[in-house]
């Protein structure tokens, strides 16, 4: 071999075994990768309710957010409040035709596409409940407030990242 192939070679095993030697700490998962860098309040939502004992609105942020003050008032004073989390999913749906023709039953079964499902979970009752609650909202979640059925009054809502 002459000279220059050996350096050649040498340079390409070289770089071979940096590779194969720092590999295992380029592709290791790092902890808080994925913890959510966000803090303080990412949510604020005041509004009068007028003769209605309910109000929905989209949450519409990319950040998730915990429920942690929730207030309402009529006239000054406080009134007891709920807020719920409605959020859709979708599921399959498989139907079954059973016929017959001349004495034969034939059943089939097949994929009949998918349903939305709308679920409501309570997160919040300010009569027995504590804040900051351990539900999140997430982008396309429907924020739902009810009052019960007191009207005329002033919410008050603040969500925060961590």
């Amino acid at each position: 071999m002459n000279k220059k192939l050996k350096i050649a070679t040498g340079i390409a095993l070289l770089s071979v075994a940096i590779v194969a030697l720092a590999e295992p700490t380029i592709t290791r998962p790092i902890a808080n990768y994925f913890k959510n860098t966000y803090t303080g309040v990412v949510m604020t939502y005041v509004t009068g309710l007028g003769t209605n004992t309910t109000v929905e609105f989209d949450y519409d942020s990319n950040v998730p957010c915990r429920l942690s003050e929730v207030n309402a008032t009529i006239d000054g004073t406080e009134t007891n409040v709920t807020v719920s989390r409605i959020w859709m999913y979708q599921r399959a749906q498989y139907d079954t035709t059973i016929s017959t023709n001349f004495g034969i039953v034939e059943t089939n079964d097949y994929f009949a596409g998918y349903v939305s499902e709308e679920v409501t979970n309570l997160l919040y009752t300010s009569s027995s409940d504590t804040l900051p609650v351990a539900g999140y909202f997430q982008r396309g979640d429907v924020v739902q407030v009810d009052t019960g059925s007191a009207t005329n009054a002033i919410i008050r809502l603040i969500g925060t990242a961590n």
